[in-house]
């Protein structure tokens, strides 16, 4: 039944726009996706390590760094201001 309606929905697509069916979603935008009979899962690992490589952090060791929730509220204040001030941009 969804398989039917799924390619009545490419078809309807087609006809309006050229499409090219790539098969089942991997990756997109940074996003992996990964899917079982039960669930969908995303995660950014691939993206994260990407960062990591890129900086050079690869091989650095995690650390526990305590943080209250008042200051970590400060900070992600700060930080969504300072995302948010660059797309007003």
């Amino acid at each position: 039944m969804i398989k039917k309606e799924i390619a009545r929905i490419k078809q309807a697509l087609n006809q309006t726009f050229k499409i090219k069916d790539l098969g089942d979603l991997r990756y997109f935008l940074g996003l992996e996706v990964a899917r079982s009979k039960k669930e969908i899962m995303v995660n950014q690992m691939k993206y994260a390590l990407e960062l990591l490589i890129d900086a050079g952090l690869l091989a650095c060791k995690p650390a526990l760094t305590p943080i209250d929730n008042h200051e970590n509220s400060l900070l992600l204040e700060v930080f969504l201001s300072h995302i948010f001030k660059r797309t007003e941009d």
